[in-house]
């Protein structure tokens, strides 16, 4: 799967009627501000999804929580950083999203190591479409883990 395909459907989460229009609704009704508007609409969303039987769709939720947090970002005038890498590195991350993965320097990256995620998550996928080692849902790999600390990541074992 190309990895700016799952950046779309986050364009598309953003753009969805049902999206904004729940937002508005409850920025009128709630009488809130915009940022707990979306809160409010992505948590509403939590409920629909942790209600599905498909491990799946389930998971899917992660794309209408990263949309929110780039709404929230954006609300609060946040300025995404760009980080230079000079050699290769191993990311360690909680999670990362494709809009984080395709703003890498993908020939400076030798594999990720996640927090959170599965074999469908979107690190896992891409991490699978441009060949890169990944091992997901180590839980606690970014409190383990320390700037310059020799690691190994083999991706190998999943499927």
């Amino acid at each position: 799967m190309d990895p700016l395909y799952i950046i779309d459907v986050h364009i598309m989460i953003m753009k969805d009627r049902k999206f904004v229009d729940r937002t508005i609704q409850n920025i009128r009704e709630m009488s809130v501000n915009a940022e707990w508007a979306v809160r409010m609409t992505v948590e509403k969303y939590q409920e629909i999804f942790d209600r599905m039987d498909d491990d799946y769709l389930r998971g899917r939720i992660s794309d209408i929580q990263y949309a929110g947090q780039r709404i929230l970002a954006n609300l609060a005038g946040k300025k995404r950083a760009v980080v230079d890498m000079g050699e290769k590195v191993i990311i360690i991350a909680v999670d990362l999203s494709p809009a984080d993965t395709a703003q890498m320097k993908i020939d400076k990256v030798l594999g990720f190591a996640t927090d959170i995620g599965g074999k469908t998550s979107h690190t896992a996928i891409v991490a699978r479409s441009i060949e890169i080692p990944a091992v997901v849902g180590l839980e606690n790999i970014t409190r383990a883990v320390r700037t310059n600390d020799d690691i190994i990541v083999d991706g190998s074992a999943g499927s």
